[in-house]
């Protein structure tokens, strides 16, 4: 059976002090990659659903559209990957 030292839990904190903190870069909608966002779509009567497939975003700030008589476009931003700045699009 081992005996923790005082120079053993030191080392040990030492090691966790050394990992560097990684910056986090700003995200810019100007900048971010685009992605083909593929939804399914579901119709129903005179109504149609848009199923997407992506999770963890956020409503109030990682989603922006616009509409027109013929078009829809559809930009979210995908936080699944830390660092990485992908939009899943959709025209």
């Amino acid at each position: 059976m081992e005996v923790s030292t005082p120079k053993k839990a030191t080392e040990v904190k030492s090691k966790v002090e050394e990992v560097p903190e990684v910056p986090e870069v700003p995200f810019s909608w100007a900048e971010a990659q685009r992605i083909e966002l593929k939804p399914q779509v579901i119709m129903q009567a005179d109504i149609v659903f848009l199923n997407l497939p992506l999770k963890g975003y956020n409503k109030d700030e990682d989603i922006r559209y616009a509409l027109s008589a013929d078009e829809l476009v559809l930009e979210i931003r995908d936080r699944s990957q830390k660092g990485v700045h992908r939009i899943r699009r959709l025209c």
